[in-house]
């Protein structure tokens, strides 16, 4: 196993928190390790793989820090994206060195660091190749299929579609109509528009959609590159329509709550099975 000094691990870490510094919204933990990794200072050996966790041994180093940093309430995770919280950015300009840098944040949760476990360690990592291998997945589909999945969904929750665009379908900002009952006489009527394996959704593509949005109509609007900040700001401003917005992991985490109730074709276009780990 190849051992990081504290100032190689802060190095590691300041580069982290340098990737995120302009991204508020957040990135994917692998979206910044292939970041770090193109970073040529990185010796050779530290890009080989650990066989223990079968991750290289900078990713390892990067992983046992980022658990302190987390702790210490300078780094926020949610669903597999990681961004600066306040806290963090205060302290990234207050210890400007990479060894003061690591070693305040250690020291903020120095209990909960000495706890640290290979398990736990194991476990994190696991939750972090999960989400990469889905978010893989769910981008290798094309925009039809990536709609179906949307549609499975919503009759698992007890919509009724009426309509779902047909696959050679390229214009215009509705792809879905569903309603609360089987015959679609009950009020609201639900809108929905997919973005599909694109660039995050700015504010005017929100504002576009909301535009077709009449009297008793819900807006629905998934997009699985995500949101700007301006885009969730307009959502939340507009209350002259009720818009709600869906990225890929709110996505995924609503597909793992009604998983039990999605239909058999459903769980063959995506498959999971949860796998169980030793609690720490």
């Amino acid at each position: 196993m190849v051992d990081f000094t504290p100032q190689q691990t802060g190095e590691l870490i300041r580069k982290f928190f340098q990737i995120l510094w302009y991204r508020p919204d957040g990135l994917p933990v692998q979206e910044i390790f292939a970041q770090i990794a193109s970073s040529s200072w990185l010796a050779e050996h530290e890009y080989e793989y650990d066989p223990e966790f079968n991750i290289s041994h900078y990713e390892r180093a990067v992983w046992s820090g980022l658990l302190s940093f987390e702790k210490a309430g300078w780094l926020i995770r949610e669903r597999g994206r990681w961004s600066i919280s306040e806290e963090g950015r205060q302290a990234c300009k207050r210890f400007t060195n990479a060894t003061e840098f690591y070693r305040e944040a250690t020291r903020l949760h120095e209990e909960w660091r000495q706890d640290i476990s290979s398990l736990t360690l194991v476990t994190e990592i696991a939750e972090g190749m999960a989400w990469k291998q889905l978010r893989r997945y769910l981008l290798s589909m094309n925009r039809h299929e990536f709609l179906t999945l949307v549609a499975d969904l919503m009759r698992a929750m007890g919509y009724r579609i009426s309509w779902v665009a047909p696959p050679d379908k390229t214009r215009g900002q509705i792809d879905m109509i569903a309603f609360t009952d089987p015959l679609g006489a009950n009020r609201p009527r639900i809108k929905v528009h997919i973005q599909h394996a694109g660039q995050a959704t700015l504010m005017e593509g929100v504002r576009s959609f909301a535009s077709m949005l009449s009297s008793g109509d819900v807006g629905l609007f998934v997009s699985s590159g995500g949101f700007t900040n301006s885009a969730y700001e307009l959502a939340n401003e507009r209350t002259d329509v009720q818009l709600t917005l869906i990225d890929l992991e709110g996505f995924l985490d609503l597909w793992i709550d009604y998983y039990k109730v999605l239909s058999d074709e459903a769980h063959l276009r995506l498959p999971l099975k949860p796998v169980h780990f030793l609690a720490s």
